[in-house]
């Protein structure tokens, strides 16, 4: 009898452990799915939010070359040849 009940906890100590396995493969495809739908959201941004993105991206230039442009000013005012130049696009 006792060998009978020690193959009975063999046998549930195998399924358990089975079980477990399941469960990590399973715990890892669902942090996966959780990485692929945020990279989806992330992808689908809808057009207004994609609007306010390019004005800031605008804003930032535009600073950028007013901050260039008071440079080669006071490089100018002091009789310096301007360090940069500023590249157009054609």
């Amino acid at each position: 009898m006792l060998h009978e009940g020690g193959g009975q906890v063999e046998e549930m100590h195998c399924l358990v452990s089975e079980l477990a396995d399941v469960v990590a493969n399973e715990r890892v495809m669902l942090d996966e799915c959780g990485d692929l739908l945020a990279s989806t959201l992330a992808m689908q941004v809808n057009p207004v939010t994609q609007l306010k993105y390019y004005l800031l991206y605008l804003e930032v230039e535009e600073n950028s070359l007013r901050t260039h442009l008071i440079q080669l000013k006071q490089a100018l005012r002091k009789g310096e040849q301007p360090i940069s130049v500023i590249k157009t696009h054609a």
